[in-house]
């Protein structure tokens, strides 16, 4: 029993140091300077991490590895998505900005204003651009995919001008950002985060590779249309594809609404009973109803006049010479001069639908009604123009291949306006002079021998330059870049180039010298037209008529555009969002916004 008590007192004796120990650790005080050194650690430690995170992301590490989209066996990444919702962006914009220079308007997509801001119809569904844009990249990825298994199964490999496409672009690139950026980084500032050029080379390839493919499917399709499927398709509707020269002027219906606006009460400050409004009212509604029937009245009244001119001048054609002298003498005084120029009139080689949608219907089924000869001659009249017309040639089929053609044009305006500037005479009564070359100069109509000279001796001179060098396409382009006051065959580098001449579109001495049945690819020569001097070089011309050639391309786009609906059903909804493809839309849209939506509106502003 002694032992047992023994021991049971030991235990009670180190329970008690136990507890003991306990609570004086727990009456410690709390070190508050260390939890305070924890804390910032903590928070240094975060801070370091979001830095890092935030440095990532605008190197783009998170873009590049991360897949926005599945299609396939193909991974889309967030970098990649970008650059297709960019390209498409692009293209929209281009074709935007074109439309608004040729005629000055903003048709449909505007790419100043924010892509949630602006809506188009599909489906039936008004949605806005950006999601437009991000339906348009999910149907290109699968289009593409569909493709380039296609291309891979025919065995497509990159031609050799695919390959220097490529090298061409990344060159202009290296050019672009040499001494400011390193290529990736650039590339990045062009197409989003997360591009470099391993990747670009990837896309890029990947494009050529569907590009070629769909060419030599297009290209096979062409080849597999005999002439009896032309003559067949032209049979259906020939004035589809037959063309008429004519001779068109107008005699304009004035508008004869009246300006005169009424004034209620509240507009001037006065203060009228409901009775007076009443009657204010009514008599408003009585004025502008007064004003309505006079303006009817005028512009019936005006209508009738201008018919009877239109009558009058029909009546004293006897031939395309008289018309051409009738429509300066009928022009009113403003527009007299315009008519000095004998093609003031002249409608060559025009379309049944171009006259149908932008002069009457019913001229157009009177045009091109196969009964019509030389000579035919009749009026039109229209909400806004009472129309003379007389046929010069009537419905035929142009039976010449198109050609292509670059130019250098040294404007009349132009040189007349610099020598102006200069002090230089620009008004004389001289007839002709001779140029340094022996070239006579003769007066224009609008124009004197100065200024035509002085032209002529600045084409000349850029031509000698160009038979000084190397004599290529290339070379001529680089001139016509630098020195062509024809802008719109200059813009995009496009060195002077007009691709596909359609008879009728260009001035006579231009399309003449064009179509000149014995030109061969690498002509040169300086012509003149009522714009200027042209330095022209030829570029080739195709193979086949161009109606033969309008009913091939017509018989292929249906066949394809048939086929791309079965492609479409087949392929669609064939991609596969991922966690990232959210985030892959916005991050698309945030980077067109501040990269180039800002910089259109900046440009417009």
């Amino acid at each position: 029993m002694a032992q047992n008590e023994n021991k049971n007192n030991d235990y009670r004796s180190e329970r008690k140091k136990r507890i003991a120990k306990a609570a004086k650790k727990a009456k410690k005080p709390h070190d508050s300077v260390a939890t305070a050194r924890c804390v910032i650690i903590i928070i240094a430690v975060v801070a370091v991490l979001a830095a890092l995170c935030g440095g990532l992301y605008a190197y783009g590490i998170p873009q590049r590895y991360t897949t926005a989209m599945k299609v396939g066996d193909r991974s889309y990444s967030v970098a990649e998505y970008n650059y297709y919702y960019a390209s498409v962006y692009q293209t929209y914009a281009y074709q935007a900005q074109s439309y608004k220079q040729q005629y000055g308007i903003t048709l449909g997509f505007d790419p100043a204003k924010n892509l949630t801001a602006q809506t188009i119809k599909q489906d039936d569904k008004d949605i806005t651009y950006d999601e437009f844009f991000r339906n348009y990249v999910e149907e290109t990825l699968e289009s593409n995919n569909y493709y380039l298994a296609l291309a891979e199964k025919a065995g497509i490999e990159l031609s050799q001008e695919s390959k220097d496409a490529i090298e061409n672009t990344i060159s202009e690139i290296k050019t672009a950002c040499e001494g400011n950026y390193s290529v990736d980084r650039y590339i990045s500032l062009l197409y989003g985060n997360g591009l470099n050029e391993k990747t670009l080379r990837k896309l890029l390839a990947e494009q050529y590779t569907v590009s070629q493919y769909r060419e030599q499917e297009e290209k096979n399709l062409s080849d597999s249309i005999s002439m009896e499927d032309i003559e067949a398709k032209y049979k259906e509707d020939p004035s589809d594809y037959q063309r008429a020269d004519i001779r068109l002027f107008g005699f304009e219906i004035k508008d004869g609404s009246s300006d005169e606006k009424t004034t209620s009460a509240s507009t001037t400050g006065e203060t009228a009973t409901s009775a007076e409004t009443t009657t204010k009212a009514a008599t408003e509604a009585s004025t502008a109803a007064s004003n309505e029937t006079t303006a009817a009245a005028e512009n019936n009244e005006n209508s009738e006049k201008q018919v009877k001119l239109a009558q009058e001048m029909l009546g004293k054609i006897t031939d395309e010479a008289s018309f051409t002298k009738l429509a300066k003498e009928y022009a009113s005084a403003d527009d007299k001069e315009k008519f000095d120029d004998d093609t003031a009139t002249l409608l060559k080689a025009v379309k049944k639908s171009t006259v149908s949608s932008n002069i009457d219907k019913e001229l157009a089924e009177w045009l091109f009604n196969t009964e019509r000869k030389a000579g035919d001659k009749t009026t039109c009249t229209t909400s806004e123009y009472v129309y003379v017309i007389y046929i010069i040639k009537p419905v035929y089929r142009i039976e010449t291949p198109l050609a292509s053609a670059r130019h250098i044009l040294i404007s009349f305006d132009n040189v007349k306006s610099s020598m102006e500037t200069a002090g230089e005479v620009v008004n004389s009564n001289e007839e002709t002079a001779t140029a340094s070359d022996g070239t006579v100069i003769k007066k224009g109509s609008k124009y004197s021998v100065p200024v035509i000279l002085k032209a002529y001796e600045q084409a000349k001179s850029i031509l000698d330059q160009y038979k000084a060098g190397e004599q290529t396409e290339e070379a001529f382009a680089e001139l016509a870049n630098k020195n062509s006051s024809d802008t719109s065959s200059t813009q995009n580098d496009k060195g002077g180039l007009y691709e596909d001449i359609e008879i009728g579109k260009m001035v006579e001495p231009f399309e003449n010298w064009v179509y000149n049945a014995d030109r061969k690819p690498g002509d040169v020569d300086i012509i003149e037209t009522s714009y200027g001097w042209h330095i022209m070089y030829f570029v080739s011309k195709h193979d086949e008529a161009e109606w033969i050639e309008t009913i091939r391309h017509s018989i292929v786009d249906e066949k394809l555009n048939a086929d791309a609906e079965e492609i479409k059903k087949e392929t669609g909804d064939t991609a596969e969002t991922t966690a990232f493809t959210s985030f892959a839309g916005k991050n698309a849209l945030k980077f067109v916004t501040k990269n180039y939506v800002a910089r259109y509106a900046a440009q417009n502003a």
